[in-house]
């Protein structure tokens, strides 16, 4: 019962820190939390047979796998869009605007080593 009360903590502590989180590289560590803290919950859930024959938990696991996605996806889009920002406002004419305005370069959405794995989930 321990473990299994640890596991749900990490994952609203996980929650909290991403939905507090200001900046990009904290969002980027918020993520990081949750990604580990999904990882632990379905490693938990491997020592319960019985919620492989539940289909609600299936359909988060589909759910997940497809939220995972959709993340990879913005994020690339939004690192392109970062990209261009930042090459732009380094170009004439737009320098010539960008520097009185007070555009700054904005940092990527890095992921880190961990978060570039495929996450995988085994149901024994």
């Amino acid at each position: 019962m321990q473990h299994e009360q640890n596991v749900f903590t990490t994952v609203a502590q996980a929650r909290s820190a991403y939905a507090n989180a200001a900046t990009v590289g904290e969002k980027a560590q918020a993520d990081a939390l949750t990604a580990g803290a999904l990882r632990t919950l379905f490693g938990a859930a491997e020592s319960y047979p019985q919620l492989k024959a539940i289909s609600t938990f299936v359909q988060l696991q589909k759910m997940i796998a497809d939220l995972e996605e959709r993340i990879a996806d913005r994020r690339e889009y939004f690192n392109a869009a970062v990209a261009t920002y930042n090459t732009r406002i380094r170009q004439l004419p737009e320098v010539f605007v960008a520097a009185p305005l007070g555009m700054k370069p904005r940092e990527l959405f890095q992921a880190t080593g961990d978060e570039r794995q495929v996450t995988q989930v085994q149901f024994s």
